[in-house]
């Protein structure tokens, strides 16, 4: 199981939100611990493609 605590969710979804309708680019750092792997840091980084968004995405069946 991933651990995420509050702080870090709510960083997380403030760049998405910061970001929308692009892309949002970063890394997780954390570790192993007993009850699952616990996120311990965040770290957003440039997305190397720019403001170009891949999407829209389609699912098949």
């Amino acid at each position: 199981m991933l651990i995420v605590n509050s702080e870090i969710a709510q960083s997380i979804r403030g760049y998405g939100a910061r970001d929308y309708p692009n892309e949002t680019c970063g890394a997780l750092l954390g570790r192993d611990g007993a009850e699952g792997r616990e996120v311990r840091a965040l770290f957003p980084l440039t997305n190397r493609r720019g403001k170009r968004s891949l999407g829209p995405f389609r699912r098949g069946p």
